[in-house]
């Protein structure tokens, strides 16, 4: 999953982490953390938003790196106003 995130297809590497779950592999918080940072990096933010949410909601929680990635991300484009813009997006609904 990993080398997926590194190469930019983040398609696949999601097919994969939703695929380990229905074959018994739970995704634990390093799988977690791979994927969100993946889609962080790719800006795709209402991916890495709902994978957040979702990753919390099952108790697991963001290792530095991911952490790090978001602060640094934050910097340079606002991303916690946009992961926050679309969070509210997704809870009007």
């Amino acid at each position: 999953m990993k080398g997926l995130c590194q190469q930019g297809l983040m398609d696949e590497a999601y097919k994969l982490f939703k695929d380990m779950e229905k074959v018994g592999c739970l995704p634990n918080n390093c799988c977690y953390n791979i994927i969100i940072q993946g889609f962080l990096k790719h800006e795709d933010l209402p991916k890495a938003s709902e994978l957040i949410n979702e990753m919390v909601d099952k108790g697991f929680s963001a290792d530095d790196a991911t952490t790090e990635l978001v602060v640094h991300l934050s910097q340079n484009n606002n991303l916690i106003l946009r992961l926050l813009k679309v969070r509210n997006e997704g809870s009007a609904n």
